[in-house]
């Protein structure tokens, strides 16, 4: 009941807080009807509705809940009316309420369900339930139903002739293309005097947005949350109020409402704003607040101060729009504007700050700055563009300018004997020169090199030449001039380099081979015999050498054996749990597994299965019913050594008793025969009989009555009967085997589910009989079982191959593996390769002399 009341409170705050709309109703009186005759779904709808809420308090830590009106009228259900007006013909009667003249006669509830009855006999299934329900109700949509029904509106004011809606439903012969407003010049007077006033601050878009609603336009403010539409629609109310005019603002959220009503009641215009829908307001208040409204003194006239402040706000706005012109004006004959400049000089400091220039270039000054045109101070520009790449490449070229070669000289107004000094030392150079320059190309031609051009690279190439070795005696003279060439050399290079290549090739495989290698192995050969080995392999782990493949042959042979020798066994077990298919390894240890939790089994659990003692769902059940026996049976145990409790059939009665008993005076002795038939009780029941006040009697009945009621609970328990099904013995059940039997299942779930087989598994040990449980646990104590579960873990077949082989395919495999290894020996010894080497090494031999092959063919 607290659960159900918390959330009928909540569900209906959220809706007061979201929508604020209440949907918490008293509905008096209950409509059961029906759709149509052949349908047997009955429907209850509530007939009259009284608008509550729901309060909670916390009282010596329990929790009182209270239900308060609102002070509303009775309300009926509109819905149903519309709804059995349309579908059936029936137009329910007008619930009638006293008014203020007195004039009409209220109804009652029982007299307006009387009126409902007499409607609703042509149905003979149709009932009324005097019924009182607290639920939440939402009937929201019915008004807007009844406000848009054209037959309420008269002919001359049509809801179809209105501009608005003919507007939104038929579009307007004109309309304006743009989606999107533009912003006005909120400045220019034609625009500033149409908002008379604005209570907060509006940017260039809201602004344009209050002028288009004063100017009668339609149009829809979006934007994402907190972008100013509750800000823009305060101004948007104060401005129409400033002009006289009234404002319906309607918002689904009632949190919209709320921000829009503070921000006007923050700018003192409180008593100009009514809330008509409200979940906090009754009637009465409504016409209080509307009576204070009318009845309010008129403002103060401010208009005088109000002028100079509009004076004063006029000038300083003008002065802003002057700054602003004056930054966008245009400044010499660049064609860019003050702000332009300033940004772009502070730019350009930003761009040198972790630059270190001169002192004298950063307060350097240009006085036709004024006068330069674009194309002067784009010239400019690519002058220093010239000037840096000309200074970058001198560094480049000489790492700093001071390693230039005349870098340094300042012969400035030389002696004509200087001149003349200067121009034979110039002339000495010259001739040195062209003598360098004729044994240069001497020497080129006789070796045949490319053109030395520098200073620099002659003086490398005598170098060169200098530590040219001296032609050895053993070298043969003649076949240098074979080698003249610079193809020719290249050639004999990479003939070297090749034999060379092939010699550290071969040598490499020296590792591989037992004596020294005459000829390299047929490489088709070789590569055949490394697939076979693939398939060798009997633990991928291991690492097996040439030699070693005799001992793998024979240990695959002894393998196969054993797989013969216990395959009759597996057929039988495949049998034992009907398996049509022959096990593998893996399904193997999942029977054993299987067989080692019946082992672990009592008899009568195995007895006692059944799918609802099976369920996991049957576990808490059985658990809180074992706990509730344990609790029965120690409250009986002690009510009988004192009391006849087989003597008190009925707990209802003994609970009347006890009330009877505790509520009694001098006179219920003399005039209630209730009162006699429980004391005649009492002294029935007594094994030991003793004198009691009559409360204490009271209390005895009181838990004796309890206790009943709780055994009678327990015994007609259906679903803990279901559970435990014939083996229910009330108070004598055993729960302890039948939570075996519980645990079981699970154990047998968890244990087997994830394997291989293991659900099979899992259904033959839940579901089969008794004898074929007995059966599969006979595996359990042959010998012959446990020796075959030891072979699987020894020899490891449940986990060294990516495919699970059959116990049929096992034996094929190892026998096939016996022979390829053998075969594989042979041939690897004849092919004279070392029979210690490591079989996982072929692949590296085989890349090997595939590409000595390649280099020999090149």
């Amino acid at each position: 009941m607290l659960r159900k009341l918390a959330g009928l409170q909540e569900g209906s705050r959220k809706s007061i807080q979201e929508t604020g709309l209440n949907t918490l109703y008293l509905a008096f009186g209950m409509l059961e009807w029906y759709e149509s005759d052949q349908t047997d779904r009955n429907f209850l709808s509530p007939l009259l509705l009284y608008p509550v809420s729901l309060e909670r308090k916390l009282h010596n830590g329990q929790y009182f809940y209270t239900i308060k009106s609102f002070s509303e009228d009775i309300e009926e259900n509109f819905s149903l009316r519309e709804r059995l007006r349309q579908d059936y013909g029936i137009i329910l009667p007008t619930f009638t309420q006293l008014s203020d003249d007195n004039d009409q006669v209220e109804d009652s509830p029982e007299l307006y369900f009387e009126k409902v009855k007499d409607i609703i006999r042509v149905y003979s299934r149709w009932k009324v339930r005097s019924f009182l329900t607290l639920s939440l109700f939402s009937f929201g949509g019915i008004a807007l139903f009844n406000d848009l029904n054209p037959e309420r509106w008269p002919n001359e004011a049509s809801i179809l002739k209105h501009p608005l809606v003919s507007s939104i439903l038929c579009g307007q012969e004109e309309a304006n293309q743009d989606v999107i407003a533009l912003d006005y010049n909120v400045d220019h007077p034609s625009i500033a005097s149409k908002v008379p006033l604005l209570i907060t601050d509006a940017d260039a878009s809201q602004f344009s947005a209050i002028v288009d609603a004063i100017d009668s336009k339609n149009l829809v403010i979006e934007g994402p949350p907190g972008t100013g539409k509750s800000q823009t629609i305060t101004n948007l109310i104060a401005a129409a109020l400033a002009v006289g005019k009234k404002v319906l603002f309607v918002s689904e959220k009632k949190a919209a409402l709320e921000v829009v009503y503070n921000r006007l009641t923050n700018a003192g215009l409180e008593n100009y704003c009514l809330e008509v829908h409200s979940t906090a307001t009754s009637r009465q208040s409504f016409y209080s607040r509307l009576k204070r409204r009318v009845e309010q003194d008129q403002p103060p006239d401010m208009s005088l101060e109000l002028a100079d402040q509009v004076i004063e706000c006029s000038q300083l706005k003008q002065l802003l729009s002057q700054y602003v012109l004056l930054l966008n004006q245009p400044l010499g004959r660049i064609g860019k504007t003050f702000q332009e400049l300033l940004w772009s000089a502070k730019r350009a400091d930003d761009l040198a700050a972790d630059i270190s220039l001169p002192p004298t270039l950063s307060s350097l000054r240009d006085d036709q700055a004024s006068s330069m045109t674009d194309a002067d101070l784009h010239r400019k520009y690519q002058h220093l563009k010239e000037f840096s790449q000309q200074h970058q490449e001198l560094v480049k070229l000489y790492s700093n300018v001071e390693s230039h070669p005349w870098f340094g000289l300042t012969a400035y107004n030389l002696s004509p004997i200087e001149q003349g000094d200067l121009i034979g030392i110039i002339k000495s150079w010259s001739n040195t020169l062209i003598r360098l320059q004729i044994c240069s190309r001497r020497a080129i031609e006789t070796l045949d090199i490319g053109e030395q051009s520098t200073l620099a690279e002659l003086i490398h190439l005598n170098k060169q030449l200098e530590s040219y070795p001296q032609i050895n005696n053993a070298v043969e003279e003649s076949l240098l001039p074979a080698l003249k060439t610079t193809q020719e050399q290249n050639s004999a290079s990479t003939l070297i380099c090749q034999l060379m290549t092939y010699r550290k090739g071969v040598e490499s495989l020296r590792q591989y081979f037992q004596d020294e290698i005459i000829s390299l192995p047929d490489f088709t050969q070789l590569n055949a015999l490394a697939v076979n080995l693939e398939e060798l392999k009997i633990d991928s782990t291991e690492e097996y050498t040439i030699e070693q493949l005799q001992d793998l042959s024979k240990k695959a042979t002894e393998l196969a054996s054993k797989i013969e020798q216990y395959k009759s066994l597996v057929t039988q077990i495949a049998s034992c749990i009907n398996s049509n298919s022959f096990l593998t390894p893996s399904e193997l240890k999942s029977v054993s597994i299987a067989v080692q939790i019946l082992s672990e089994q009592k008899p009568e659990t195995l007895e006692r299965r059944t799918a609802e003692l099976c369920s996991q769902s049957s576990h808490d059940i059985l658990i809180n019913a074992q706990k509730t026996v344990e609790k029965l049976r120690l409250s009986q145990e002690e009510l009988r050594r004192k009391y006849h409790i087989d003597a008190c059939k009925d707990p209802e009665r003994m609970c009347f008793y006890a009330n009877k008993l505790r509520y009694a005076n001098l006179l219920s002795y003399w005039f209630d025969p209730e009162y006699n038939k429980a004391k005649k009780l009492w002294e029935r029941i007594q094994k030991y009989p003793s004198l009691l006040s009559d409360t204490k009697i009271a209390n005895i009945f009181e838990k004796i009555g309890s206790f009943k009621r709780e055994l009678d609970s327990f015994l007609n328990d259906s679903v803990l009967r279901r559970v435990c099904g014939k083996y229910f013995m009330g108070l004598e059940t055993d729960f302890s085997s039948l939570l075996a039997v519980n645990s079981f299942a699970a154990n047998v779930k968890k244990s087997l589910d994830s394997l291989p087989l293991g659900q099979h598994l899992s259904r033959i040990l839940l579901e089969a009989d008794i004898t074929k449980a007995r059966k599969i646990l006979q595996l359990h104590f042959m010998q012959r079982f446990q020796l075959l579960i030891q072979f699987i873990d020894a020899s490891r077949l449940d986990k060294k191959f990516d495919k699970q082989l059959t116990w049929e395919e096992l034996s094929d495999h190892y026998r096939k593996i016996s022979s390829q290894s053998a075969h594989a020996y042979k041939e690897l010894i004849s092919l004279g390769l070392n029979p210690l080497m490591p079989i996982s090494l072929l692949p590296s031999l085989i890349q090997n002399i595939e590409e000595l092959n390649s280099e020999k063919q090149r």
